[in-house]
């Protein structure tokens, strides 16, 4: 492979790492020359929330199964918060992390005892798949168990015979 690397699809308006490859040109690069590849990022499916975790009361972070655009990910108006009393609002800040994770400060802190409505929408990816419709979550921030209460966080349902069962 080349010496240096060569962005393969100029179209597509992010900086996904996926989009970088060594040059296949004989002499090890194409400075000033078209690149030795040309390959279009194939993808037509919108961004999907993958997991997410509440790392502190007033935070979120959602991760996405693939890149995102850092205008529409960046954005605060592209998502809303429908807390336990009726209030809509939107984020404080939301940041970009690297390419497929985005940070939420919120307003004011998740309920642990009734769940936090988020909206998304016009949010798009690296190729510019936008949303088509909104995508909604429903965010609890759990609290820590009380002394002598059952906290199960994993059950084996399907075991193989003659293997281990269990449940934490």
């Amino acid at each position: 492979d080349g010496r240096s690397r060569e962005r393969t699809d100029l179209l597509t308006p992010c900086d996904d790492p996926a989009l970088w490859q060594p040059s296949r040109d004989p002499s090890g690069g194409t400075p000033g020359a078209p690149n030795s590849l040309s390959i279009p990022l194939a993808d037509a499916t919108p961004p999907r929330v993958t997991p997410w975790s509440a790392p502190g009361p007033s935070q979120v972070l959602l991760s996405f199964d693939g890149p995102l655009d850092s205008a529409s990910a960046s954005t605060p108006a592209n998502y809303s918060l429908t807390y336990p009393s009726g209030i809509t609002l939107p984020p404080l800040l939301a940041t970009l992390v690297g390419t497929t994770r985005v940070e939420l400060r919120l307003p004011a802190p998740l309920d642990s005892q009734r769940g936090t409505t988020l909206v998304m929408q016009n949010l798009a990816d690296c190729p510019g798949n936008v949303l088509s419709q909104a995508l909604e979550l429903q965010l609890m921030r759990l609290r820590a168990p009380r002394p002598g209460e059952l906290l199960l966080n994993d059950l084996l349902a399907r075991p193989t015979v003659g293997g281990r069962r269990y449940v934490e």
